[in-house]
Parts: C-alpha cells; sequence; structure tokens
C-alpha cells in the first residue's frame, strides 16, 4: 500500500490551502494508516481511496486536460469511452494499492516530457497523469473510491449537485 501528498496550495481557489490541509491531515490520520493494508486485503477490487468528496468524474475540466488525455490515449490504444468513463480523485493526494499504479510506468514517460513549472493550475501533462491514475485503475477493473466524511468540504468545481445522489461509498458496488 501506499500514500501519496504533495504540497497544495491551490492560490486559484478561495479556499485552496484549507482543502491541501484537509486532504493531507485524511490521509496522515493513524487511525486509517494502520488499517490501509487490511482494507485492501479485504477488498480486493479496492485500488485508491481519495478523502470524502474528492472523487469526481475524468470529464471534469476535460477542457483543459483533453490535449493530454487524448495524448495518452494515443499512446496506449485506449478509447474514447474507455478514458470517459474513468472517475480519478481530485487534488491528486491518495492511497492505495501499489500494484495498480504498473501502467504508470508502462508508459514510458521521461522528465522531458514535462512542461516546466510556471505555476499552472491546470492543463499540463502533470494533471493528465493525475486523471490518467483514474483510467488505468478503471481499465483493470478496480475501484477508485472515496472514505467517508465530509464530502462539501471539498471545492465542488461546478459539478456537486450531480455527484454523490446515488449513493455513499458504503453502498456503491465495488465493480
Amino acid at each position: 500500500s501506499f500514500v501519496k501528498l504533495h504540497t497544495k496550495s491551490s492560490p486559484h481557489l478561495p479556499d485552496g490551502e484549507t482543502w491541501g490541509e484537509l486532504l493531507t491531515t485524511t490521509l496522515l490520520q493513524s487511525e486509517f494508516l494502520r488499517d490501509l493494508p487490511l482494507r485492501l486485503e479485504r477488498l480486493p477490487q479496492l485500488a485508491l481511496l481519495g478523502p470524502a468528496g474528492t472523487r469526481a468524474p475524468i470529464t471534469l475540466q476535460l477542457q483543459n486536460n483533453g490535449f493530454w488525455l487524448q495524448a495518452l490515449m494515443r499512446r496506449t490504444g485506449m478509447s474514447g469511452q474507455q478514458v470517459l468513463s474513468a472517475p480519478f480523485i481530485a487534488g491528486s493526494m491518495f492511497a492505495g494499492r501499489l500494484s495498480c499504479l504498473r501502467p504508470l510506468i508502462d508508459l514510458g514517460l521521461q522528465l522531458e516530457d514535462f512542461e516546466l513549472e510556471a505555476g499552472q493550475t491546470d492543463g499540463t501533462l502533470a494533471h493528465a497523469i493525475e486523471r490518467w491514475i483514474g483510467v488505468v485503475i478503471h481499465q483493470q477493473r478496480l475501484v477508485v473510491d472515496e472514505l467517508e466524511g465530509d464530502h462539501t468540504s471539498v471545492p465542488d468545481f461546478g459539478y456537486r449537485w450531480a455527484q454523490h445522489l446515488v449513493a455513499t461509498p458504503a453502498e456503491r458496488p465495488l465493480y
């Protein structure tokens, strides 16, 4: 198992720094860290867990990330349907099963493939890779899910009205 964290201030969001702190503190709770390996053992289809409210449709901000997602599709031979049906973890902080990330290594990306850091908030290859993680997990027929908690504490990015209306994480089927 692993936990992926990074610095996050999201200056383009009103509560971006608070959001980053929420993501970090959620994933570093000692009880969660202690129970993560057992949870993954008990649920073999579970690949990624994000904080409450972070599981998002890949179509979120597609206009900003479509170029790179199409490039990754061409590189892997995946169809648009496969890509567009995958969820991802907004904020790119999550925990999960390390073995499910192997297809990222198989992409063969090199450091020079990525844009230089210039304070971009979206639309880079790095942002597309954040979403592509959900694609490779979906392709393996594994599950991206979120922890229980207050999903309203995460920025809604304009899609919250359509999210979380069907079922809580415990009620969602593992597909």
